[in-house]
């Protein structure tokens, strides 16, 4: 089941890689996710989105190009109570 976006497919959460990091006690979901490991976790996917863009297939130019869906803002409330663009942590410059 997609997601994030029809082009992403994860299979598990991948929590097991961040047990000992965040703390975190073991749920019988996790035994399930230790039997089958996940291909393609969740939680590392939204960890490496923090750093980068993902890329997406472009079949006009015939090459993975920036993903224009994941461009994030960073919003700072303005004293009129709407918000402003201040900085984008994922840019492309």
């Amino acid at each position: 089941m997609p997601l994030i976006g029809a082009g992403n497919f994860f299979d598990g959460f991948g929590f097991a890689q961040y047990m000992e990091r965040f703390d975190w006690k073991p749920i019988p979901m996790d035994a399930r996710e230790a039997e089958h490991p996940p291909r393609n976790p969740l939680l590392p996917f939204l960890e490496k989105l923090w750093k980068e863009i993902p890329q997406r297939w472009d079949n006009k130019l015939k090459k993975y190009v920036t993903n224009d869906d994941w461009l994030l803002w960073e919003l700072d409330p303005t004293a009129e109570g709407g918000e402003t663009v201040t900085e984008s942590p994922t840019a492309i410059e």
